[in-house]
């Protein structure tokens, strides 16, 4: 970041999203924001570092700054962490899946500007758990949940902002893919990198339209 770069981490655990977070906190000099698509809060109790708490020991060290969580299943939220998320006030917020897919009182689109409006006023990190995907190999894989499709439309939207720092894909199991198609997990991470380097490429093009335009526009 200090080079001026954009980060793509693929792999691993969520615990990862910590040092994301930190790292771009130092860089930047001042604590950062993050959305989250993923099927749990990962914002659980500071019992020493691991999938499920990244975001909390980043928010609780002071590198993380705002945190939207997009699609929590209402089924996994544990009391506990509701519960901590609520003491945050205010500087962490979600909606569920469940508002979305199933009861529809949200749209989705609606809701990936809702989750921008509210992250949008710092530098931010795009975090993607495959997890919340549904019938992708990975961790805690599920039969319920967003298709590839709107994963792909959730990096390229939060991509295409100039605030969006760098992109995290985790928790992919690829050995627990289907035999016969054990690259598909690949594949669909190959997609979701993909379509976040088209966001970044289409915000500096549409910068050098801008500048370009403005250039002309002084001539006259």
């Amino acid at each position: 970041m200090r080079a001026k770069k954009t980060p793509i981490i693929i792999g691993g655990g969520h615990n990862n999203a910590y040092g994301n977070i930190k790292g771009t906190a130092l860089a930047k000099g001042r604590p950062v924001n993050a959305v989250n698509f993923d099927a749990h809060t990962d914002f659980r109790l500071l019992e020493g570092r691991h999938s499920g708490n990244g975001f909390s020991y980043a928010y609780e060290e002071g590198f993380l700054r705002k945190y939207f969580i997009f699609g929590l299943h209402e089924n996994y939220c544990g009391k506990g962490v509701m519960e901590t998320i609520k003491k945050t006030e205010g500087r962490v917020k979600y909606n569920t899946y469940e508002q979305i897919a199933v009861t529809r009182e949200k749209g989705f689109t609606a809701e990936m500007h809702n989750a921008l409006e509210f992250i949008n006023d710092e530098r931010y990190g795009v975090e993607l758990d495959l997890d919340a995907i549904v019938n992708v190999a990975s961790s805690a894989m599920t039969p319920s949940g967003f298709s590839a499709e709107r994963a792909r439309q959730f990096v390229y939207f939060f991509g295409k902002q100039k605030n969006a720092a760098y992109l995290h894909i985790c928790e992919g199991a690829p050995s627990l893919d289907n035999a016969a198609n054990s690259h598909l997990t690949g594949k669909l991470i190959a997609y979701l990198v993909t379509d976040f380097m088209k966001a970044k490429t289409s915000l500096v093009n549409n910068a050098a339209i801008t500048d370009e335009s403005a250039k002309n526009s002084a001539k006259y």
